[in-house]
């Protein structure tokens, strides 16, 4: 310590030593309490030049809000950069498990602002979407579908408790979408083929992301056995979402989605189709030049799970641009994938 520093405070600021009988702290709290106040007005300003109330964070692209709670997580994850947030496992147990990794379905909030802090990280730092500024501010991938979601989330036992969460999936079920406006994915295809069935049936899966260190088969073989346990809960028969290439140009995946409409789309009187402002043509190549084990190869691992269980390629691609994806839509029908199911992700991986 210096020798400044040594010095009573009042030396160090230049005032007369306190005289006997002095109320002491008094000088301190009259310069120290107003700059606290200060200070809060401050941030309370700041909050709400960036669209941030009290109680309420505004999402200013859809329009639609989040609890507080929210705001104050996200200015916390923006300090801590691209470490993942502080959260604490779900009281019920998990659904299965594989040595560390464990998988949880949950409606958490605390969990779910992890998952959407994960989903940030690898969406907007690595693959390179372009987040809102409220977004960038709160670092947090969220949408009003969060919180009518539940949440398959796969954590790592091993790791330090900030980081646990490696994995995260979102379902929406027929039933919900009814009572909460529909279907995230309508939003960019006709999906009416899909609403000759009955709703109940239905399971919307969307934002898969895992963690870099975590892109392995196990993980992911994990992640769907979470997927049946929960098709199987719910006596769910179809799943169906989106899956996507990394980039806006349909022509670097020229090969790709064109082996994928020539060799895997569905009858495209039945297919769910691109809505026509975002409908890019997915026959790019001729069927008889195209390579099928480099593309297979290529092919995002996402995909090749779902072609692995028989999955139906929707007519037309469509380009993310805010996403920074080339989308497809893919179908399952259980009762036609459920071996292939059970033969590619319902092994038994329990430690």
């Amino acid at each position: 310590m210096s020798a400044m520093r040594k010095l009573p405070w009042r030396k160090r600021r230049g005032l007369q030593p306190k005289r006997p009988g002095m109320p002491g702290g008094v000088i301190r709290n009259v310069i120290v309490l107003p700059k606290l106040a200060a200070n809060k007005l401050m941030r309370r300003r700041r909050l709400k030049k960036a669209g941030l109330d009290g109680h309420l964070v505004a999402d200013t692209q859809d329009g639609t809000a989040a609890v507080s709670a929210m705001a104050s997580a996200g200015a916390a994850a923006s300090r801590l950069g691209n470490q993942r947030m502080r959260w604490v496992l779900p009281a019920k147990g998990p659904v299965c498990s594989a040595g560390n990794l464990e998988v949880y379905i949950t409606r958490d909030r605390d969990a779910i602002r992890a998952a959407q802090a994960l989903r940030y990280t690898v969406f907007y730092d690595e693959m390179g979407a372009r987040p809102t500024p409220l977004a960038r501010r709160l670092r947090l991938d969220m949408d009003r579908y969060d919180d009518i979601c539940d949440h398959l989330i796969v954590v790592d036992r091993g790791m330090d408790e900030g980081e646990q969460l490696v994995g995260s999936y979102r379902l929406l079920r027929g039933v919900v979408a009814r009572d909460n406006g529909g279907f995230y994915s309508a939003d960019e295809y006709d999906l009416s083929p899909l609403m000759e069935q009955p709703m109940e049936q239905l399971l919307e899966l969307g934002r898969s992301c895992v963690a870099s260190s975590h892109r392995s088969k196990a993980t992911i073989q994990l992640l769907w056995r979470g997927i049946a346990a929960y098709l199987a809960e719910h006596e769910l028969t179809t799943l169906f979402g989106c899956a996507s290439f990394h980039g806006r140009d349909p022509q670097a995946h020229a090969e790709s989605l064109s082996y994928l409409r020539h060799f895997h789309a569905g009858d495209p009187e039945k297919s769910v189709r691109a809505l026509p402002e975002r409908y890019v043509d997915m026959a790019l190549v001729p069927k008889d030049e195209i390579d099928a084990r480099r593309v297979w190869k290529a092919m995002p691992p996402l995909i090749k799970a779902y072609l692995r269980l028989g999955g139906v390629i929707g007519a037309g691609a469509g380009v993310a641009d805010q996403c920074g994806t080339v989308a497809v839509f893919v179908t399952v029908a259980m009762d036609q994938g459920g071996s292939r199911y059970d033969a590619h992700f319902d092994k038994r991986t329990d430690s």
